[in-house]
């Protein structure tokens, strides 16, 4: 256990003051140390070498041009196609779900209609998110066969 300080007794470093602190680091001496930015910082920076012969690639001679293929971009627009479906298809389930309970009443008519409404909305947010992505694919396509020209 240890005991609460009182007013005689302090802990170790209350009692000592800032100089008494220094004694035991500097001898008494004041400390003395460079001014700032004279000397030069410690660092660890990675050392820079050349790369040797033959390790960058090289461009095969020719009149510059290269074949652009962009199949790959075209291919992407039957899967954004897909994957919107597959969300359409899914909201469509839902709301079948829904309307398929056998709960009855007022209550059950308000709900199919509000879901109605939410699913129409994200349905429509579905496909101008569709013809916005196809549409940027379509811009991308263009801008690399405008640059291949």
């Amino acid at each position: 256990m240890v005991a609460a300080p009182t007013a005689d007794h302090q802990p170790w470093p209350a009692r000592l003051s800032a100089s008494a602190q220094t004694v035991g680091v500097t001898h008494g001496q004041k400390p003395n140390l460079p001014a700032p930015f004279v000397t030069k910082s410690a660092a660890n920076a990675p050392d820079t070498i050349q790369p040797p012969a033959g390790f960058l690639p090289t461009v095969p001679a020719g009149d510059g041009s290269v074949e652009i293929d962009t199949s790959g971009l075209e291919g992407l627009k039957p899967v954004v196609a897909r994957h919107i479906d597959a969300i359409t298809a899914q909201i469509d389930s839902h709301l079948r779900n829904l309307q398929n309970t056998d709960w009855q009443g007022q209550a059950k008519e308000t709900a199919v209609t509000a879901v109605s409404g939410f699913s129409n909305a994200a349905k429509n947010l579905a496909s101008d998110a569709r013809t916005s992505i196809t549409s940027y694919i379509d811009k991308q396509i263009n801008l690399v066969l405008a640059g291949d020209r």
